[in-house]
């Protein structure tokens, strides 16, 4: 009988643990790092990259409200370091450039990153005035700071190859269909490495739904 009784008190407590366990594990001041916001907490607004004819517009959930910074990244591989030799690709934009257009909502700035000294990124940014259209150059390298520089609305972002030939001549930027499908990749800097990794894993793995028009 007392056994019996026992073993009445063990199933009892049993279940109340059984319960309380997840309300335990709640309140267990965890600081494992949570995933990043989903789909209704992002801007909708559509990021557009604008080549000749085509217009590439980035889906919606690339962009998160709570830290709306856009870095590219070359995974170009045998790239050499930035040097007077293949600077010369920003001094014929006919052998070596693509120019994209990035639209953005105001209040949202990107900033271009620039990695491992593979690929150089030039930015023209037009300024009106009464008489003539100035355009207001600016270059970044790896080495020197990381970060681009902030894009208003409606700036324009050239992408230059650093790449030479052989000869020392500047060589043909791969196209930027290519550079979306394999030698670029899209990524957003959460606000810690666990966060990150997980956006970037989702970027990467969607950016074959880029909409061509």
């Amino acid at each position: 009988m007392v056994f019996r009784i026992l073993q009445a008190v063990f199933f009892v407590a049993a279940c109340l643990l059984g319960l309380a366990t997840p309300a335990m594990a709640g309140s267990s001041g965890s600081t494992a790092p949570e995933d990043p916001p989903r789909d209704h907490t992002y801007d909708l607004t559509p990021i557009t990259f604008v080549v000749g004819a085509h217009e590439f517009r980035v889906p919606s959930a690339f962009l998160p409200t709570y830290h709306p910074q856009l870095y590219i990244e070359s995974t170009l591989p045998d790239v050499g370091p930035v040097n007077d030799e293949n600077a010369d690709c920003f001094r014929h934009w006919n052998l070596c450039k693509e120019r994209v257009r990035i639209s953005l909502t105001p209040g949202h700035p990107a900033s271009f990153a620039e990695t491992e000294d593979r690929f150089l990124l030039k930015g023209k940014r037009r300024v009106h005035n009464d008489r003539l259209d100035l355009d207001e150059y600016f270059t970044a390298s790896g080495s020197e700071f990381p970060y681009f520089r902030a894009v208003d609305e409606g700036d324009e972002i050239l992408i230059a190859c650093d790449r030479v030939e052989s000869d020392g001549a500047p060589s043909e930027c791969t196209s930027f269909e290519e550079f979306l499908g394999s030698l670029l990749r899209v990524s957003f800097m959460a606000e810690n490495l666990a966060q990150w990794r997980s956006i970037r894993g989702a970027v990467r793995a969607r950016i074959s739904s880029f909409e061509v028009k």
